[in-house]
């Protein structure tokens, strides 16, 4: 936004291209004005399990469901 890269082509279709991956993805609307858009691959993230605790994250999703 400061470098006002979304007031470009080029910006507008990366904007649309990672909300592509958001969420639901592409409306329908979306879809039909932007056909060839290719949607930014999301990076994978993998979690300890094994180091994960039980009660940790219990305590964890109870205090951040407070919000």
């Amino acid at each position: 936004m400061n470098r006002k890269e979304h007031l470009t082509m080029e910006g507008l279709y990366e904007i649309v291209a990672i909300k592509a991956n958001m969420n639901l993805g592409l409306s329908e609307s979306l879809k039909q004005a932007f056909p060839d858009v290719i949607p930014i691959p999301r990076p994978l993230v993998e979690l300890p399990i094994k180091d994960l605790d039980g009660f940790w994250i219990s305590g964890f999703t109870a205090a951040e469901g407070c919000f």
